[in-house]
């Protein structure tokens, strides 16, 4: 068949790009049906330069492009090319675009003198299973995934059926049945895929055998041939028999010639030259070598025969499932051991006969492990599978593969059989070197990284987790890349060791470019850190080369810096790399708070991140040493660094930043200021850093207005829908909002200032007492008493403990006098009383210029030894009719201290008519009372402190920053300490990020009040 350029004016093109903005808009208009993101053209043209397709095909109408089809080597198995993209516009549908594209892809594969095309699709695919069962591709029989595999290749390439091939026009003679499930004829364990084609000239049958991936039988008007086997489950080390049945339908003798084809798992030697007169069976033997077990997926060991009819000649193939009478499989161990450890070596045994077999397992002696019985027999019965536990005492740690002996006895025979048995005896400070027939792996203490042998693909992981979901794919060098690597066998595997790590060394001979050799280098740390790089030996004098790192990992909370922020995703609907715009990546990093351990991943600056589907890729430059090219590392840390804070310190190597963390989508108020104005129309605006149009509709609720709004876009400024006529002091607003695949709920408090604030200075019990009231909260101050507040009323309700006008003795503390105040921990009342203290009233503004009033309290550090010269001023502040006040620290002198990352805190004394409520309702205590016992508790979680009697509660806010808070009780006294860390700006100031104090009745959230975090204190 001669495949037309053009069907209903469509053009097939190869991509150029000059289609990308093309392309772009074609993926954008598919969007709904892929449930994709959004493509932009610069993604395209960034994608498309770093492919490994071969071909990547466009169907254009009138300058649109309305289709796409990639063409790329099967990474998978061997012998395929494969799609790994097929798409129609969905205004296309139905109008032959995917038959064409199909059909475009397929005639490159014949003239490329591929024998498969391989593609994936999902079951319930519904419109294109049918075209692709039209087109010649067989669905493969499987649970896991949908796999489809087309023969047509091999069948017009082949030169015994060119004559019969010529007669025929392979898409229109084909009959197939388009039934929506898999394809195959069941015969003896085999799944046979079967092309029938007749016309008025011919017909012509042909099969293909689903593991061997081979043509095994063939019909033609002259001849019929056959390649068969008994079963497809065949013992390893033992002879079986193969069998070809030719039928000669002619009137002349048919001229046969059948040899043997041995491989690495099939020995073999037969020819045979002969005239069929009519029908013939020729059956030989071969013997079955032991070897790896079949893997599903991929091509099986295969039997094959080369047969000529009439002079001409071409290959058959079988695929065979080697089985040893007993599968025995050891099961790892996944807890870190010690010498002299008891222990279990788990054993899965699986009889693969019909019949029952006796099975004498025989234990070798080995330098790591010692049997108690080194030798055990069992019954099996027919294809039974039974679980086996052998007590066993640890020697040494290390990597043990030994040669289990099975002596396997049934009645049709005898075998014995080496069964090879990999376990990993990690420990503590022990590293080590491990191969089994699938896997190199080297391991240092708990920690361990794997390199599968079929493709070279990396992971990693821990005793405790198993792999992490974690995978770095073979290296690609190019331009354009190739992926060679990933169905290389190293030449040479080495092992060495630097200080705590040991690395393993991979040595590649690049077959695309023979000049080249290629080291993979994977260095695993003690402590949990994987470095991998690639250097490459070079032969000639200059080499214009890139390398492409493709990784896969399965993000749970992830932390990203995008657009110069750090971002959270932490939805139950995770972000993946496909809704990320690699432009907005604005660092080298990236960190996962999996829920096994946290992962964070970095490279070197100036390596470019891309970001696509389910996986990324880092594309790096070289850098030459002689004939040696060396590509910068990559770091993979699997609980190395904690948080993202230590993996961004790690990635730039300095200091982390400051940054404040964002959500994937945030909804900002009023521009993230807080307080609201007057006669000020309320903006609001849903950010989304994912990389897609986001519409949507939603609820919005304030106070006690509500409204409905519909067909809505993120990162569009808003404005309320109605007239917002009378604020309160303390304003909910709820917004529901609504796509078409969820609904996610907002709650957030706003405040709008109102009314004055009073400033006294008074005589109070003989002290000078200053006192600020904002109409409804009341601070009072005395610096010959106390550096602090002792006084902090809400409603004229006194929240605190305090011994004013008098120190006195209380608890463990001499003098006390409770109140509150903020500074440097080790400086107790005695001390601080001995230092010179003033207040003032202040007016101070905020980072959205807001104005504040309160109370200062200045200290010099004098008299104490270990702070001699600290001056510091602690600030109380609030606005009018507000329940909320801020408290920070200023500090003006540092006693000759950097004054950065010091702790210091915020420490209250409450009265003990308090309860602490938790509002965690996973937990099981979330009320604790005070006065009867002592009790010591760290808050993690939302909480609150509550009035007995009333619905007055405390809510203490903190910064992000926050190392910890503690609230201590016992039968005197309540204590609230929370503790940060001085910050240093850019300005050289040094201070403490403020804390806020919010009173109300409300059982309220901290998420409700994040809105306050974003408030900085900048004009004191």
């Amino acid at each position: 068949m001669t495949i037309h350029q053009t069907i209903a004016d469509i053009q097939i093109v190869e991509y150029e790009d000059r289609f990308a903005a093309e392309v772009a808009k074609m993926w954008n208009k598919s969007k709904e049906a892929w449930g994709g993101s959004v493509k932009t053209e610069e993604q395209l043209i960034d994608q498309h330069r770093s492919t490994d397709n071969l071909h990547t095909f466009l169907a254009v109408h009138n300058d649109e492009v309305v289709g796409y089809c990639g063409l790329s080597v099967y990474k998978e198995d061997v012998g395929s090319l494969y799609i790994p993209l097929l798409n129609v516009r969905p205004d296309f549908h139905g109008k032959k675009v995917g038959k064409l594209l199909l059909l475009h892809a397929l005639q490159a594969v014949i003239n490329k003198k591929w024998p498969r095309l391989d593609l994936y699709t999902w079951a319930g695919n519904t419109k294109a299973v049918p075209l692709y069962k039209r087109c010649g591709f067989f669905w493969e029989d499987e649970d896991s995934y949908t796999h489809l595999m087309n023969f047509i290749p091999t069948i017009l390439n082949d030169k015994l059926l060119a004559p019969y091939m010529a007669k025929i026009d392979w898409y229109k003679d084909m009959l197939r049945t388009m039934e929506l499930k898999p394809d195959g004829r069941n015969v003896d364990g085999f799944t046979y895929y079967d092309y029938e084609w007749v016309n008025k000239e011919t017909a012509l049958k042909a099969s293909f055998e689903k593991t061997g991936r081979g043509l095994c039988a063939l019909e033609t008007d002259d001849f019929s041939i056959e390649l068969s086997l008994k079963n497809h489950e065949l013992l390893v080390g033992q002879e079986h028999e193969v069998t070809c049945f030719i039928k000669n339908k002619s009137t002349t003798p048919l001229l046969i010639e059948l040899s043997s084809c041995p491989n690495e798992r099939v020995i073999c030697d037969f020819n045979h030259r002969l005239f069929v007169e009519e029908e013939m069976t020729i059956t030989d033997t071969f013997f079955l070598t032991e070897g790896p077990e079949a893997e599903k997926g991929k091509t099986f060991p295969t039997i094959a025969v080369n047969i000529a009819a009439g002079g001409t000649m071409t290959t058959f193939k079988l695929g065979i499932c080697p089985k040893t009478p007993v599968t025995i499989m050891a099961k790892p161990i996944h807890y870190a051991l010690q010498e002299g450890f008891e222990i279990a070596l788990d054993l899965e045994l699986e009889n693969n006969l019909t019949e029952s077999v006796q099975a004498t397992i025989m234990l070798p002696e080995s330098e790591y492990l010692s049997f108690k019985n080194s030798t055990f027999s069992l019954l099996l019965k027919g294809k039974e599978k039974r679980f086996v536990s052998i007590p066993a005492s640890i020697l040494a740690l290390g990597f043990t593969n030994e040669d289990i002996l099975v002596q396997v006895k049934w009645q049709g025979g005898e075998l014995t059989v080496n069964k090879p048995i990999a376990l990993a005896l990690k420990g503590i400070g022990e590293r080590f070197f491990g191969e089994t027939k699938d896997y190199y792996h080297v391991f240092n203490g708990i920690y361990q990284v794997n390199v599968r042998k079929a493709d070279n693909v990396m992971t990693a992981g821990t005793n405790q987790t198993g792999n992490l979901p974690f995978a770095m794919f073979a290296p690609m060098l190019g331009k354009p890349y190739s992926n060679e690597l990933s169905k290389k066998k190293p030449e040479k595997v080495e092992t060495s060791y630097e200080k705590t790590s040991i690395i393993l060394t991979l040595h590649y001979q690049s077959t695309e470019h023979p000049d080249n050799s290629i080291k993979l280098n994977i260095q695993l740390f003690a402590e949990g850190l994987v470095k991998r790089w690639v250097l490459l030996e070079n032969k000639q004098t200059s080499l214009d080369i890139h390398l492409q790192e493709t990784f896969y990992h399965d993000w749970a909370e992830v932390y990203l810096p995008l657009k110069g922020e750090v971002v959270v995703f932490k939805e139950a609907d995770m972000v993946e790399p496909r809704d990320i715009a690699s432009k907005d990546m604005s660092s080298n990093w990236y960190f996962s708070q999996d829920q096994s351990s946290p992962v964070g991943v970095y490279w070197t600056q100036g390596s470019k991140i891309r970001m696509e589907g389910w996986k990324m890729h880092l594309e790096s430059q070289k850098s030459r040493q002689g004939n040696v090219y060396s590509f910068p590392p990559l770091y993979m840390s699997i609980g190395a660094y904690r948080n993202w804070r230590e993996v961004e310190s790690a990635a730039a190597g300095i200091q982390a930043s400051k940054k404040e963390i964002h959500k994937g989508l945030e909804l900002i108020w009023n521009g993230g200021n807080p307080m609201l104005e007057a006669n000020t129309s309320l903006s609001y605006q849903f950010a989304s850093y994912r990389n897609n149009a986001l519409k949507f509709d939603m609820d919005l609720i304030i106070n006690n207005a509500s409204a409905h709004l519909q067909d809505l876009k993120v990162n569009t400024p808003l404005h309320l829908p109605f007239e917002a006529a009378a604020w309160q002091a303390v304003n909910k607003m709820t917004i529901v909002m609504k796509t078409e695949i969820r609904e996610s709920y907002f709650d957030n408090i706003l405040f709008y200032p109102q009314g004055r604030i009073t400033k006294n200075i008074i005589n109070e019990k003989g002290f000078e007492t200053y006192r600020l009231h904002n109409g409804i909260l009341e601070i009072s101050a005395a610096a010959d008493y106390y550096p602090g507040i002792f006084s902090l009323q809400v409603n004229e309700t006194e929240w605190l403990d305090q011994a004013f006008p008098e120190l006195i003795a209380k608890s463990w503390w001499n003098p006390w006098a409770g109140g509150m105040k903020a500074g440097p921990p080790d400086l107790n009342d005695y001390s601080m009383m001995k230092e010179s203290t003033k207040l003032a009233f202040v007016d101070v503004w905020d980072n959205f210029a807001n104005k504040w009033s309160g109370i200062r309290i200045d200290t010099d550090i004098n008299q104490h030894s270990q702070w001699r010269g600290l001056s510091f001023s602690q600030y109380f502040v609030t606005m009018p009719g507000l329940p909320l006040l801020a408290v920070f620290v200023s500090v003006h002198k540092t006693a000759g201290r950097k004054m950065e990352k010091e702790q210091w805190h915020t420490n209250l004394f409450l009265h003990n008519n308090c309860t602490l409520q938790l509002a965690d309702h996973k937990l099981h205590n979330r009320v604790y009372t005070s006065g009867a016992m002592e009790q010591d508790i760290t808050l993690k979680e939302d909480f609150h402190v509550k009035l007995q009697g009333t619905e007055d509660k405390l809510h203490l806010l903190t910064d992000g920053n926050r190392i910890s808070t503690q609230y201590y009780t016992n039968n005197e006294i309540i204590q609230l300490v929370s503790m940060t860390n001085c910050e240093r700006d850019n300005q050289n100031r040094v201070f403490t990020l403020p804390s806020f104090l919010y009173f109300d009745k409300m059982n309220v959230t901290s998420s409700q009040l994040d809105i306050l975090k974003s408030l900085r204190f900048t004009k004191l």
